[in-house]
């Protein structure tokens, strides 16, 4: 029986960490009020209801 090399490609550390980040920037709420959180290119994000800012 011969052995058969497969590669399996795995995405690289930044391109997960990168997916995360855009993962978590989509579904951010406020620690506040609760509401959702417009998501933004930002490292900052401020609550357009009562105005708490949230570090990324």
């Amino acid at each position: 029986m011969k052995k058969v090399k497969i590669k399996v490609k795995t995405p690289s550390k930044t391109k997960i960490r990168r997916e995360l980040t855009k993962a978590v920037r989509k579904n951010l709420l406020c620690f506040n009020c609760g509401r959702k959180l417009p998501s933004g290119v930002a490292s900052t994000v401020t609550c357009p209801s009562c105005g708490a800012k949230t570090k990324l």
